[in-house]
């Protein structure tokens, strides 16, 4: 499933209609549900450059720049109902790695380095990575310069 390793695979079917308690330091997420592997699909997430410069600085004003990240989101329910479940926690397959997306900022974090062991020892700081993205597991997605992710992510430019 686009990349997805076995033990995400396996965790997705092993946790159907099962409520995870993250065990949170930060953030408003503490109870949610996934995807069935049957129900995954392959979306995407914007990332809106204005929005960048808004919030950090770069890299430009033109509010006519988004990228769309092709993501597959795995999380299908913030079970508390504070917030929309899209982008909690997303694969990215053209970067093969993990990510949170802040859907109403347009900002994506990723977690390069980070299999699903990784991410499944620390989902509760992964999910609640936007609320505080301190953590040292991610990054600040910056697709206008070279993270070394290998990916050329002008192929994901939209103008409007």
């Amino acid at each position: 499933m686009h990349g997805l390793s076995d033990d995400c695979i396996d965790f997705l079917k092993t946790n159907v209609n099962t409520e995870i308690r993250l065990k949170i330091k930060f953030g408003d997420i503490s109870r949610v549900s996934f995807f069935s592997i049957d129900e995954l699909a392959l979306d995407y997430q914007i990332l809106s450059t204005y929005e960048y410069f808004l919030n950090y600085g770069e890299p430009g004003s033109d509010p006519k720049v988004t990228y769309h990240i092709p993501s597959i989101s795995l999380v299908k329910e913030d079970l508390d109902g504070n917030y929309r479940s899209e982008g909690l926690l997303v694969w990215l397959p053209n970067c093969r790695m993990f990510g949170t997306a802040d859907i109403d900022h347009e900002v994506l974090y990723v977690f390069p380095d980070s299999p699903w062991s990784k991410i499944r020892l620390n989902l509760a700081e992964c999910i609640n990575t936007q609320w505080s993205p301190n953590s040292s597991l991610s990054v600040l997605l910056r697709p206008w310069i070279d993270q070394g992710f290998n990916v050329n992510f002008k192929d994901f430019i939209q103008h409007y």
